[in-house]
């Protein structure tokens, strides 16, 4: 039987070459994230404008500010996460010698990349569900299970970019 195993060289490598393929992903995701951050605000803008002069312009458009908002922050979450710019306890990490700090770090990012893992699993169960029943939104016309795919995609990516994390703990940075 031949046992697979990565060298220290080897792994740096690939966790180079995945943290340059993800940093593309991260330039995409940021930029679309501005852009619904703008549309929301002149959609809402517009619209509130015109209400006040007595004119429905879009009557589905605060129902589409909210489903960009959930995407926004779904899908956004991602941009922390890669960025090591989620919640942590420093004062734990910051006492332990460097060997044991590293092996916390990668613990940390399996766990997280895990419940990511399940959380898009569920997620996907939900969006599935709502676009398998043929539910249709009475404002976008648009089929509801719209509101529930952020969670797959977003968690999706999350534990994307928590494995990555995992890897740059255990192979150096990438």
């Amino acid at each position: 039987m031949t046992q697979l195993s990565v060298t220290p060289g080897a792994g740096r490598r690939v966790t180079a070459a995945t943290g340059r393929l993800l940093g593309h992903l991260d330039r995409l995701v940021a930029l679309l994230a501005g852009a619904v951050l703008i549309g929301v605000t002149v959609l809402l803008t517009v619209n509130a404008a015109a209400r006040s002069l007595g004119v429905v312009l879009f009557s589905g458009g605060p129902t589409l500010a909210g489903l960009l908002v959930l995407w926004l922050t779904f899908v956004g979450a991602y941009i922390p996460a890669r960025r090591g710019g989620h919640i942590t306890v420093d004062m734990i990490g910051d006492r332990l010698p460097a060997p044991a700090f590293r092996a916390l770090r990668v613990a940390v990012a399996l766990v997280a990349a895990g419940l990511c893992a399940v959380s898009a699993r569920i997620g996907w169960e939900f969006a599935a569900f709502r676009f398998a029943s043929g539910q249709i939104d009475q404002m976008l016309f648009i089929p509801t299970g719209w509101f529930y795919a952020p969670l797959p995609a977003g968690f999706a990516l999350c534990a994307l970019a928590w494995l990555h994390a995992a890897a740059a703990a255990i192979w150096g940075d990438g």
